[in-house]
């Protein structure tokens, strides 16, 4: 699953439209002949991420398309600058942040079937925003400026107080879990007690969830797919990180298909969320957005 890029991500926001059809019966019984999905048509932006300074293009800048903060495309630029990015017919918009740089362009044209290639898109300080890029100083909102959020520094009761605080979140904001529909309706649900390979929600964490949860590692609920040849939908929350005071937490609804169905994929959201701890309790602050992929 892909996970949310950093702040120094561009963001590319296109119109997209998706049609859906079944076929239905018709009189007496009869199966009624499928109507033929339409092609939908597409288009592409072509540009070029330039340094003011040197005037050289900047490399390894990642681009990203779709809906209402939903990344769904992307693209990166080459080792000369250049970019082309698939869009979606009449017009697009354009979002470019680099660190503090951003640069909005609307009502761009893309026409069926051809390449519009757009004016230069010029950043000041590129080495600085790219070393930013790659060790991002994350500051939150009520931590001293220059306070940095280190992942290795986050204890298991801290993991375990997260997990708690956005399952209570959810109780009575279901969206706070983006794709929360793919859980069973009054059912308990599975949660994957696998964060990361330094980082794991224990036991004690799903007894006490304010929802009825089957805690399983990923590699468990792999097994319980292939064993059961049914996909598997669970609660993941893929990241956690907290310098004991503030933290990040990455949360949605993911799957697993049986091994013998490999191949099979569909987009999955992840909410990307922070918490600021407030006289000894978690608490939720402000959403950073919704990735997609």
């Amino acid at each position: 699953m892909m996970k949310l890029r950093n702040a120094t991500a561009i963001a590319l926001s296109t119109l997209l439209t998706v049609h859906c059809g079944s076929a239905r019966n018709g009189a007496g019984g009869s199966v009624a002949t499928p109507q033929k999905e339409p092609v939908l048509e597409t288009a592409s932006i072509e540009g070029y991420v330039r340094d003011k300074e040197t005037g050289a293009g900047v490399a390894g800048v990642d681009i990203d398309g779709g809906i209402n903060g939903e990344y769904l495309k992307w693209a990166t630029t080459d080792e000369n600058g250049r970019f082309t990015l698939p869009v979606r017919p009449p017009q697009a918009e354009l979002f470019l942040h680099i660190g503090e740089a951003k640069i909005h362009r609307s009502n761009i044209p893309a026409t069926a079937g051809t390449t519009t290639k757009i004016d230069d898109l010029v950043v000041e300080h590129t080495d600085l925003l790219l070393e930013r890029k790659r060790n991002p100083p994350v500051n939150c909102p009520g931590s001293q400026p220059g306070a940095i959020v280190k992942g290795h520094t986050t204890s298991q009761r801290d993991i375990d107080d997260l997990v708690g605080a956005a399952l209570a979140r959810f109780v009575v904001d279901p969206d706070a879990i983006p794709d929360h529909g793919l859980l069973a309706k009054g059912k308990v649900s599975f949660i994957n007690t696998t964060i990361d390979r330094d980082h794991r929600i224990s036991s004690l964490a799903v007894k006490a969830s304010p929802i009825p949860l089957v805690g399983k590692s990923y590699d468990e609920l792999q097994d319980l797919a292939n064993r059961t040849r049914k996909e598997i939908n669970f609660i993941d929350f893929s990241k956690i990180t907290s310098d004991g005071t503030c933290a990040f937490v990455n949360v949605g609804v993911d799957f697993t298909m049986p091994a013998s169905e490999g191949g099979f994929k569909m987009c999955c959201c992840i909410g990307h969320d922070i918490y600021e701890k407030r006289a000894g309790r978690w608490v939720f602050v402000r959403s950073e957005g919704v990735s997609c992929a």
